[in-house]
Parts: structure tokens; C-alpha cells; sequence
């Protein structure tokens, strides 16, 4: 995974130092430019005092660190004793590489932490898909051996499952009888201790042989309802947090009262929200044996539908006309 990152980067600089920063410039960053001068060094595996880095990029004056993760950054401690690998360099970054850019929130605490320590180290966050992106952007259509090269990196990165296909994705769940319920206050809900596997953009709401329901996710929020204070507590683990609302609190906490005297549900503490715009009905038929006893993942790209056009009324018309297994 660094080794192929590094040696993308290492062809790319040696093809042409000038096009390779402006490729580094694209990439999210602190500042809108990079200082590079004349020569770099690429290394993998470069020690520090307290840390391991992935790899390494520096020459005079400049060096960039890379830690590349699949399943997110939750270690900050971890990622901040990566700064132990810079020396006396004018300009440091740190660059962590991952499958998604890492939520806002959890940026701000890295800055924070970078601040604390008194480093004047930048942070640059990308994805693996940003880095496919700005590489095809600076190189020329007619330069095929840029062009293979980066082909090859892509192969490999879809191979490995480092490229997000998240907006296109859709997770099914069985609701049963509350499916009238998520259609009403607009959301999923579930214990927020379980785990789901791959990122997605849309729900499912399925029941009875079919997907009833599709609805795109705009907000996932850890919500706790104290009734005799009548206090809401709450954390968003992926939106803006301006989505939440005073209607969409209210669909949550009425969603918790309606559980608890219709179906007997104690949601009121440890659930995660999926909150929706509205679910749109569809007919998406399951047509094998047996019910749908977990989640299931499906690609709408596989039905016909163009990753660049979806909406969730296009998904639903869509669906109606297929049929799933």
C-alpha cells in the first residue's frame, strides 16, 4: 500500500518536479502551495525517537511524513509522535492517506494536538481516490506511460478495497413492523456499538420479500433521551452538525417514545440515528428463498443506474424494475 504510494510518487516526480508539485498542491492541504526546491528523497519505513512512520518524502528544507491507514485515524497519540521523524526542515507535513478524508472534527483535534506540541508541522489529509484524482489532472492525455502507470496504481488500489464506493452503495436492513415508524420520523436506528463493515450513502428498508423503502443518509448522530429531565444529549459522528435540527431532534425523541409503546424498544440510551431527508417507496423484490436475516450491501450501479445521476427518486423508480437474490 506506502510502497506503491511511494513509488507512484517517485515516478511522477522524476517524470517531471515541476507537474509533481503541482500534482502535492491539489491535494488537501494547510496552505495553498509546497515549497519544493531541487532534489527529494523517498523512503519507506523511516524510524523516529517514539514512532514508525510509513514512509518518507524530504529534501532540504522540506519533508513530508506519510502514514497511510485503512480503518480510519483513531490513534491520535500515535499519528502525533509521527512529527519525531522531522529534524530541523523549514517546511513539514504530515500527510495521512486513507481510504475516506477523516471527519472535520477529528482534524481539529490532530491540529489541536499538533499546536500543543509546539510543532509547526501542516496537516495534509487525502484519500487514496484524491491521489488517482490530481494524478491524472497534472499529467497530459498523450503521456502514456504517466497514463499506464496510473492505471495500474488505480487497478491496484479498486484490488485492495482502497477506494471508497460509498456514493454509490446502498445498505439494506430488515425493519419488519417498523417500517411505517423509520418512513414516519425519517431514520434508522440501531445500538451504536454495532458495526457495520463498509461505508454507504443510502438505506433500505426492507420487509416481506421486498426493499419498500430507500433514503439517503444526511446525517448519523449518537443520541441518549433522559425522560425525567428531559434532557438530549448528543454527538454527530458524520454531517454537518447545522442538520441537526429542532425537527430532526424531535423525530428522534418521538421516535425513542413511539418504540418504547409500540413495539416495546428501549432506544433511548447507546442508539445511532441514520437520519434522512424523507424514504422514498420503491418495490425492489427479493426473489430467492428465504427472508433477509441481515444487512446487505448492494452497488446501483449493477441496475442500471449512473453513479454521476443519483437521486433517491431515480434509485426508487429504478428498483421497482429490478429484482435481487
Amino acid at each position: 500500500m506506502t510502497n506503491n504510494t511511494l513509488l507512484l510518487f517517485s515516478r511522477l516526480y522524476h517524470h517531471d518536479s515541476r507537474v509533481f508539485k503541482e500534482f502535492l498542491n491539489q491535494l488537501p492541504n494547510d496552505e495553498q502551495t509546497m515549497p519544493i526546491n531541487s532534489t527529494i528523497k523517498f523512503e519507506q519505513q523511516t524510524s523516529a525517537n517514539h514512532s514508525v512512520p510509513d514512509g518518507a518524502i524530504t529534501q532540504e528544507s522540506f519533508k513530508i511524513v506519510i502514514e497511510t491507514k485503512l480503518y480510519g485515524q483513531e490513534d491520535i497519540d500515535q499519528i502525533i509522535k509521527h512529527t519525531d521523524s522531522f529534524d530541523g526542515e523549514k517546511n513539514k507535513y504530515l500527510m495521512l492517506i486513507n481510504v475516506h478524508q477523516i471527519h472535520e472534527d477529528y482534524k481539529v483535534k490532530i491540529r489541536n494536538k499538533l499546536n500543543e506540541k509546539g510543532t509547526d508541522v501542516q496537516l495534509i489529509d487525502t484519500a487514496f481516490e484524491d491521489i488517482i484524482t490530481s494524478f491524472r489532472s497534472v499529467i497530459n492525455e498523450y503521456d502514456t506511460e504517466m497514463s499506464m502507470i496510473i492505471d495500474d496504481y488505480e487497478d491496484y488500489c479498486n484490488g485492495a478495497n482502497l477506494i471508497s464506493i460509498e456514493d454509490r452503495l446502498m445498505r439494506a436492513l430488515p425493519v419488519g413492523d417498523t417500517l411505517d415508524h423509520n418512513f414516519k420520523y425519517k431514520l434508522y436506528y440501531a445500538p451504536a456499538s454495532r458495526s457495520y463493515n463498509r461505508r454507504h450513502r443510502y438505506l433500505g428498508l426492507y420487509t416481506r420479500k421486498e426493499i419498500k423503502g430507500v433514503g439517503k443518509i444526511e446525517l448519523i448522530v449518537d443520541a441518549d433521551y433522559y425522560k425525567e429531565s428531559k434532557k438530549f444529549k448528543w454527538e454527530v459522528v458524520e454531517g454537518n452538525k447545522d442538520q441537526l435540527t429542532d425537527e430532526v431532534i424531535d423525530n428522534i425523541v418521538q421516535s425513542m417514545f413511539h418504540g418504547e409503546e409500540e413495539f416495546g424498544y428501549q432506544i433511548y440510551k447507546g442508539h445511532r440515528f441514520f437520519i434522512v431527508p424523507e424514504f422514498i417507496e420503491t418495490k425492489f423484490e427479493k426473489v430467492s428463498p428465504g427472508g433477509l436475516l441481515g444487512a446487505k450491501y448492494f452497488d446501483l450501479t449493477d441496475y442500471g443506474l449512473v453513479k454521476e445521476e443519483l437521486d433517491t427518486q431515480l434509485i426508487a423508480e429504478k428498483l421497482k424494475e429490478e429484482t435481487w437474490k
